[in-house]
């Protein structure tokens, strides 16, 4: 708890001293918090549709390039919860669906382009795992999941004024959820996030 409560002090500290940075420097730096969730799906895990629901949140860094007011590079420090379910829903008479949660601290870095009120983006992602829960999930264990997740990233944000935004993002995993050395089924990862943006 202690250590959790020491990150989240330092995020805020960093992101305070790049608003103090954004003031003094024309507004070249905006910092912002997000939250929202993730619905998600393995390709290879025989389930269909986007049915595995997660938290998605963290902060993020906005660098708007200069003398240009459309275009702008985003660095994003993220908490994301992914993985698969057989149903969206947990139904009460089957206590044995299956789920598997995959948890993730994500690093993307993309670059946005802004058109009327919308900013579009797209960039690569930067995946740790650092939890698995394989919930009668078949023939796999937590050990079997690979620790580093590649991302491609596409989406776009609806800015409601200069500090609120409202962002949909599709993502695809390149390299396989499962590690090379397990002998089993290939496990792509694809996730939908719909989250809310402040920025200070």
């Amino acid at each position: 708890m202690g250590k959790k409560l020491t990150i989240l002090i330092f995020s805020f500290l960093f992101l305070w001293s790049l608003q103090a940075q954004d003031e003094e420097n024309g507004r070249l730096f905006q910092g912002g918090v997000v939250l929202g969730f993730n619905t998600t799906q393995l390709d290879g895990d025989n389930f269909r549709g986007y049915d595995k629901l997660g938290m998605h949140g963290g902060i993020k860094v906005k660098y708007l390039l200069p003398n240009n007011n459309k275009m702008a590079l985003h660095l994003e420090m993220l908490y994301s919860m992914r993985g698969s379910s057989e149903n969206l829903i947990r139904n009460s008479t089957n206590n044995t669906q299956a789920r598997l949660k995959l948890d993730y601290i994500e690093i993307p870095l993309l670059f946005s382009y802004k058109e009327w009120k919308i900013d579009f983006h797209a960039g690569l992602s930067f995946g740790r795992l650092i939890r698995a829960n394989t919930n009668d999930f078949t023939f796999y264990v937590p050990e079997d999941f690979n620790k580093n997740d590649f991302s491609i990233l596409l989406g776009a944000t609806y800015l409601f004024n200069k500090n609120w935004g409202g962002t949909i993002r599709f993502s695809r995993s390149v390299n396989n959820a499962v590690a090379k050395e397990v002998n089993k089924d290939a496990l792509l990862g694809h996730s939908l996030t719909f989250r809310l943006e402040y920025y200070f």
